[in-house]
Order: structure tokens, then sequence, then C-alpha cells
């Protein structure tokens, strides 16, 4: 969901339609600026409508904006909300929230308003929004949250007519906050470290083993372009004559693997030598393979394509650390696959290795 950021001018639209509603349409740098940025791509999307015989407004303004992804089962925002926030970031959040309310200060509108506004959005835009989408929230509800605490500092103070009790209540509050915060954190960096792991090792392969100018497809193409340090041969329909890799996950191939057959032969019969990468990780590769199986694998060799490397990694497990086949690289040899036995047998052990 990387256009999520999407989301935040629409937030800031709505707080200066509702908080400057008066400046809003008498201001002329306000008219113009939100001129520019909402009412001429609807201008522009209504007269090119009729033109491309699309309706551009539908689709740019509610299927790409708030339909993103589908509406989602219900309430999936909500029920991440501890696992990502916390119970205590959660009570101040809306404790903060009443309290901008019953005070009326109008300074917090703002963060009330894109809380709100990002939740609403992953809630009916996004089929299941992973927490990493509902990161931007956090520092609105730690600013909601921070009015929470100094109100109730604020108050432990009225009562024991104490100056310094506001910081005795303040510290142990901000820790019960944040400490769940940090171990999120350690737990979350403790477990990616055993993950996405495995593409350094085939680059290293590749590099001493494939020709120079191979083509090579990728199941997950940035990391294999980083370890590589090759360019993409075909990306946002412009073709680089420098590049070798092409990205498997790009939408011509998702629902098309007939493409994919026939690219494949093409580039062969040009005297192209074609490599392919697949691994576990990248949960957007097309799903005519993926989750990959014995049947991904025999499918891939039905083609023409023979394994010529397996990375394995040790992973943790219930039973402590196991060895995984994590990335497969092929090599495509058409009519001419050699070895076809032994690939199988390979491939065979890989799976069961991966899915025991």
């Amino acid at each position: 969901v990387k256009k999520q950021a999407i989301i935040l001018p629409v937030a800031l639209f709505i707080y200066f339609a509702v908080r400057y509603r008066t400046e809003m349409f008498k201001d002329k740098s306000l008219l113009t600026s939100w001129g520019i940025a909402f009412a001429a791509p609807m201008i522009l999307a209504l007269v090119l409508s009729p033109i491309l015989n699309k309706n551009l407004l539908y689709t740019l303004f509610i299927d790409k904006l708030v339909l993103h992804e589908g509406i989602g089962s219900g309430l999936s925002v909500i029920s991440q909300l501890p696992q990502i926030y916390g119970w205590y970031l959660i009570a101040g959040t809306i404790l903060g929230i009443l309290l901008v309310f019953a005070y009326k200060l109008k300074t917090y509108y703002l963060p009330v308003t894109i809380t709100l506004i990002y939740a609403l959005w992953f809630e009916i835009g996004i089929g299941l929004p992973y927490d990493r989408y509902l990161l931007p929230i956090i520092p609105m509800a730690i600013i909601l949250t921070a009015t929470t605490v100094d109100e109730i500092a604020s108050f432990t103070k009225m009562i024991t007519k104490i100056n310094w009790i506001k910081f005795i209540i303040i510290i142990p509050i901000v820790f019960l906050i944040a400490s769940p915060f940090y171990t999120n954190g350690v737990n979350l960096i403790d477990n990616k470290a055993s993950s996405y792991i495995g593409y350094q090792d085939a680059a290293d392969w590749l590099e001493a083993n494939a020709p120079e100018d191979a083509i090579l497809y990728a199941g997950s193409p940035r990391p294999m372009r980083a370890f590589t340090a090759k360019e993409y041969l075909l990306e946002s329909g412009q073709e680089d004559p420098t590049g070798l890799i092409i990205n498997l996950r790009n939408e011509r191939f998702l629902d098309n693997q007939t493409l994919f057959e026939e690219e494949v032969v093409q580039y062969a019969s040009e005297g192209h030598e074609i490599y392919l990468e697949i691994d576990i990780w990248e949960y957007t590769q097309a799903s005519w393979y993926y989750p990959l199986s014995q049947d991904s694998l025999d499918y891939f060799v039905s083609l023409g394509f023979y394994i010529e490397e397996v990375i394995y990694k040790e992973l943790p497990t219930d039973n402590g650390l196991e060895n995984y086949s994590v990335l497969f690289l092929f090599k495509y040899a058409g009519n001419n696959v050699v070895d076809t036995e032994t690939a199988n047998v390979e491939t065979t052990e890989a799976v069961d290795n991966e899915t025991s």
C-alpha cells in the first residue's frame, strides 16, 4: 500500500474544510491551492471520461482511493490496534480525543482528523491492513496521548498542591506506554533477521556461474537488482537495452502466465541465456506458481527450465533451527533439458524440506 500517503492531503482537506470553512472559500490562496490539488483533477477526469470511454472520476476517486483493495472483512483495523499500539496507548488516545472535544482544543483537531480518516480508510479500503500500514497513525496517537498524560499530571498537581508531583506522574505513564513499542521492536528485528534471506547467496552464485549478459526473471526483483547490481530490462513499459532483470511480479505477468511462457521462448530464440529466481518470501508473486509447492516447481520444469541451485537457510521453528529451502534458481534449456531426473529429485527434496 504505497499509495497510503494520498490519504494525508484528503485528511488535510477535510480538516481545513471543517475548521476554516469560511476562510476556505474566501481566501484566494487557499482556494487556489485546493483548487489545483482537487478541483483540477476532478474537472480533467470529467473532460477525459467521454473521450476515453471510461469513468475516470469513479476510477481515480472511488476505486483507487476509497476502494483501494476492496472492502475488508469488517473491524479489521480495530482488531489489530492492541497488537500494534498496546492498550495503554489506545486508552490514552481515546481519552485524548474526548479531552480535545470536551475542552474544544482546536490545536489538536488536525491529529484527531488524520487519525480517524486513516483508520476509516484502512477499514473500508484495504482488504487486510497489515500492521505496517497503520504505522502513520502512531505519531498522531502519541500526540493525543500526551494530552491525556498532561491532563492527568495537571489534575494530580491541583489536588496535591505539590509542584513536582507532575513529573512523578508523567515518567511512569510514559514508561508504560513506550515499553510495549520497545518489546515489539526487538521481536520484529529478531523475526526479520531470519526472513527475506538468501538473495545475496543467489546473486553470488549467478555472478560465478551465469554469463554476464544472461536474462534473469526474478520473483523478487528488487533484492535481486540490489545484490546483482543489474538493471531491469523492462520497467514501466520502457525497455532498457542495458538491463537484464525482468520483474516476474509485473502486472503483465500476474494473471497471464501464457505471456511469460511465450516471452521466454522468444528471448531464447534470440540467443539469450535465461535464468529464473523464485523464493518462499515474496507473497506478491504470481498466483499461478505461488505459494511454492511441488506443482510450482514441476510447472517450470515442464516449460524447459531445470534447477541449477537451491539456497538453504536455517530458520527458527518450534523444534529449534531447521534447514529450509528458501530460494530456487532455474536455467532455461527449452527442449534440451539436461539432468531432468536429478532436477526433479532435488526439487522434491527441497519442497518436502520447506513444508515439513
